[in-house]
């Protein structure tokens, strides 16, 4: 999903959220997807731009533009992708009894 929004930097970034809830959640996260959006937050929130986070972090600019959008938007819970549904089956049920 595509994001079209301004991401602020530094104190602007997650108002609500300061750097030491940062670099809590960022502890508790072991590997992963969350924890690069937790860095990548961690670095907006110190006011890094978005070219210097994609470097560090090794993802393209883009990439961690949406991740920081989608924080902006849904606050740290925002972390975890959603469920995705997937394909829906082509067997009946009857068919996937036997």
């Amino acid at each position: 999903m595509r994001y079209s929004c301004r991401v602020p930097k530094g104190k602007g970034f997650l108002k609500g959220i300061s750097i030491e809830t940062l670099i809590k959640a960022l502890r508790e996260q072991k590997c992963g997807k969350p924890r690069d959006i937790l860095l990548a937050a961690l670095c907006r929130k110190k006011g890094w731009t978005l070219k210097e986070i994609s470097e560090c972090i090794q993802h393209s600019t883009s990439t961690i533009h949406d991740w920081l959008c989608r924080l902006e938007d849904g606050g740290l819970d925002a972390i975890y992708d959603k469920k995705s549904p997937g394909r829906s089956s082509k067997l009946s049920p009857q068919q996937q009894e036997t």
